[in-house]
């Protein structure tokens, strides 16, 4: 499958009907594995997260990549940042953009994808919430946001070099980067 729907946690997630994702192929990133125990990946940046959440993770039946520095677990695969901004097209290798999204949207070109739909890639707080779920130990601020979304103008050349088409299907997101799309016109390509 050439498809990939990378799955944030992002507020205009909250209410999602989660079974519109079965049998498609699946980046869920940090706790979106939680409410997608199907899908084929799991990706996560930061070893806080294996901290939280690793007990969890060692009973999910998919693929488990990171980009976590230091973080060396049987059965997590383990990426290395090269940096910031654009697309590591290296084996092994990514760029973060300071978020686990944007290194999960460098992850996907790893694993072949040519379309890329993004769901809960909201780079916002609504409601004084960050999350459709119900977030981390640490509490999140718009300013995290603020460091992010700006970033992934910086892979759109390559992205389009390669010939990968990026959707952005988050209603409000302040990602500009990518066309946007409805839920509805994401889950019917």
């Amino acid at each position: 499958m050439t498809d990939f729907y990378l799955v944030g946690g992002g507020p205009s997630l909250r209410g999602f009907d989660w079974s519109r994702l079965d049998g498609k192929n699946v980046i869920a990133v940090n706790r979106a594995f939680q409410v997608l125990p199907n899908a084929p990946y799991v990706y996560f940046s930061d070893k806080r997260f294996w901290d939280w959440h690793g007990a969890q993770l060692k009973s999910y039946s998919g693929r488990i990549i990171s980009g976590a520095h230091r973080l060396r677990v049987n059965g997590v695969e383990s990426y290395q940042f090269t940096g910031v901004a654009g697309l590591d097209l290296t084996p092994g290798k990514l760029r973060h953009g300071n978020s686990s999204g944007y290194a999960a949207i460098n992850l996907a070109v790893h694993l072949g994808a040519r379309k890329i739909v993004l769901l809960g890639y909201d780079m916002r707080m609504v409601d004084d919430r960050a999350h459709w779920h119900d977030g981390y130990p640490v509490v999140a601020r718009q300013n995290v946001f603020d460091k992010m979304h700006a970033f992934f103008e910086t892979m759109v050349p390559q992205l389009k070099q390669l010939d990968v088409t990026v959707l952005n299907a988050c209603p409000g997101s302040r990602i500009n980067a990518f066309p946007q799309i409805s839920h509805e016109e994401a889950l019917c390509q």
